[in-house]
Parts: structure tokens; sequence; C-alpha cells
């Protein structure tokens, strides 16, 4: 007898699988996106609006408070561990497959158990110290530079200072997730990116970009 594996089947295994070993994910979401090929040269499949096919996402949700690594480090993590698993070559430019995650807090956070401002201010500081030990962080030139590990083009830069005018530029994908991790305004965030990074590096920050 065949038994035939369903796609709400595979959802389940996979999001089973996920929780059973994350304890800082909340919940696993899955859904579509559209992702569209035409034939060029050779045959080979390229992106046209003409021919769309449908792509899965799982997105899970990450809890802030049971992180003990980055957001970007966990999703890698949990993607080299269900790849292998199901199959799903996510990463992979022809896959049928994608992860993304959001950041959530625990709902079963009482009112007692909210950080005072100065305590936030730390759990910051170490949640930034413990991000910091999983980049690439080196000098060239004049520049701070800090990137992803095991990325080398200009996208896996994070965050860097040029020296020459005390800029200190970081990415706004990062900027964002940390304001809504830690429920601060955009500017809150660059102030205190600028003080983390002065006492870090022990250089001058004239301004964030």
């Amino acid at each position: 007898m065949k038994y035939i594996i369903t796609e709400n089947r595979i959802n389940n295994l996979i999001e089973r699988f996920i929780l059973e070993r994350y304890p800082m994910v909340k919940r696993v979401t899955f859904s579509t996106m559209a992702k569209a090929y035409t034939w060029g040269y050779n045959n080979d499949k390229v992106t046209s609006e003409e021919n769309p096919i449908r792509k899965n996402v799982i997105t899970v949700e990450l809890i802030s408070g049971k992180l003990t690594h980055s957001p970007s480090y966990t999703l890698k993590k949990i993607r080299n561990d269900i790849n292998p698993m199901f199959g799903l070559d996510i990463g992979k430019q022809d896959s049928d497959w994608g992860i993304d995650y959001k950041n959530v807090f625990d709902e079963s956070i009482t009112l007692k158990q909210i950080i005072k401002e100065n305590k936030l201010n730390d759990f910051i500081t170490q949640y930034l110290d413990s991000w910091l030990s999983t980049k690439h962080s080196y000098d060239y030139d004049q520049f701070i530079i800090i990137e992803n590990l095991f990325e080398e083009d200009y996208d896996s830069i994070i965050m860097e200072h040029d020296n020459s005018d005390g800029r200190l530029w970081f990415d706004k994908n990062f900027r964002k997730n940390l304001s809504d991790l830690f429920n601060k305004s955009a500017e809150e965030i660059n102030h205190f990116i600028k003080e983390w990074f002065e006492h870090k590096f022990g250089v001058e920050v004239k301004y964030v970009d």
C-alpha cells in the first residue's frame, strides 16, 4: 500500500520538528508567494510575470526573551536542520521553499515581569554583545566593519564605521528588527547603537546613518 504525503501533512511534520527542537519558537506558519519563470537561452529558466509558480514560505515566530543568539543566526540553524530532513533546499535558487522570521513577545509575561527602562538597556546591551559574537568584525583602512559570517558580498555588511567622518551606517532591516523587538523608535535605536558602538570599539560616532 502506498501512502501519499499531502502538503498539509508535510507542513505539520515541519512544524512539529521545529517546535520540538527550538524552545524559542512560539509558532510556525505557512504561506505561499509567487515566483515566476520563463524560458531563456539553452532552455534555462528566468523570472517572468507571465508564468508564475507558487513558492512555500515557512515563517517562524521567535520569542525575544528566549533567544540565545541573533534571529538571523537562529533562522539559519533551523534552515540547516530542516533542509536535509525534508529535502527542501531552502536557499537554493530553484527551491520551492523559503523561510522567514518575525520577533514576538511571550504573552505569558505579566506586568510585574516587564523590565524597567534601565534593566531594558542592560538587556539590549547583552543582546547586542551576544549578537556581535556571531558576526565577523574587522578593521579595513579607516573603516570598522561588522558582517555576517561565511558571506562575501556587500549585502553581508551589517554595520560600517568610517573613522574619517565619524559616520556609523547600519542595515535598515536590522534597525527595524531591534525597534520591533524592544518597542523603541528608530531614533532611540540609533542613539543606543551609537553609545554601544562607541563603548565597544573605542571610537567616536558623530552620526548614525
